[in-house]
């Protein structure tokens, strides 16, 4: 601004001055300005969009389960409090581990943090191309899907199995026990009478799975890598 107030006065004193000559200093001057002022609004639009993005970051990160890189319990219960839809269809899957207190009263937290992610990325490669996964507590997860194909549904729960009984990141066969329900959703609380009827469903095939002692482990031993080699006595049975 100044460089315009200056140009300006210079112009003045010399049109009168030089007999009503003008000198183009203004001309001058109002270039400067603008490229100054051009100057100063990028610099001002380079600041908000840092803004922007770093609030963008931090409301992300705040939805984010560190241990195991999926959606945690705030960002399912923000998606469902502020839900808004009308009649919309959607798949909703629980999912609970088996044995985790065993897991972790017999061989520490840090293994049963690992058999976490493990059990994590079996879901994460078997559903995130159909819906979004949250971990809702220790060891309890959810898939959300929005119009599902049922068909593609059956197919990444068997996906699922798959992954948990072939993965070979961790040497304890953990299972894992889940059940899903179909519903329409036109409030919040349809998600949450959902999950309930999903809960039942699940404890209902953890039943199941006890009754049959289906996958009981006995008298093995396993050799766990963390830092060190470290060597484990499963000598206990653990079931369901």
């Amino acid at each position: 601004m100044c460089f315009l107030i200056i140009g300006a006065l210079i112009e003045i004193v010399h049109f009168f001055i030089n007999s009503y000559e003008t000198t183009g200093v203004i001309v001058y001057a109002f270039l400067i300005f603008f490229v100054l002022l051009g100057i100063n609004v990028y610099r001002s639009s380079v600041k908000k969009m840092n803004r922007i993005a770093e609030s963008e970051t931090y409301r992300k990160l705040a939805f984010i389960d560190f241990q195991t890189q999926v959606l945690n319990r705030t960002a399912y219960y923000n998606f469902v409090e502020n839900y808004k839809g009308s009649r919309e269809h959607y798949c909703i899957i629980l999912f609970d581990m088996n044995n985790l207190k065993q897991i972790n009263d017999s061989y520490g937290h840090l293994y049963g943090d690992r058999i976490i992610k493990t059990f994590s990325d079996c879901a994460m490669d078997a559903f995130r191309k159909y819906g979004k996964i949250y971990r809702i507590g220790g060891d309890e997860f959810i898939t959300l899907i929005k119009d599902p194909d049922m068909s593609l549904v059956n197919k990444a729960c068997r996906k699922f199995e798959e992954n948990v009984f072939n993965q070979k990141k961790v040497q304890y066969q953990f299972t894992v026990a889940y059940g899903f329900n179909e519903f329409t959703a036109d409030k919040p609380d349809d998600f949450y009478f959902a999950q309930k009827e999903a809960d039942t469903k699940m404890y209902a095939m953890k039943a199941d799975m006890k009754e049959s002692n289906e996958f009981v482990f006995v008298n093995r031993q396993v050799k766990i890598i963390q830092d060190d080699i470290v060597t484990i006595d499963f000598s206990n049975s653990f079931k369901l």
